[in-house]
């Protein structure tokens, strides 16, 4: 009886690239939640 196959890569790169791949998107504008209070008391 013939061994069976553990893994391929055959059709991965084309199922990939069917869609094009794509970069996780950047954000537009930093959350201001983690900045210091040193901006917060500026705004007074």
């Amino acid at each position: 009886m013939a061994k069976s196959k553990n893994h391929t890569a055959h059709n991965q790169s084309y199922k990939a690239h069917k869609n094009g791949i794509k970069k996780p998107r950047k954000q537009r504008h930093t959350s201001t939640k983690d900045v210091c209070n040193f901006r917060w008391i500026l705004s007074f």
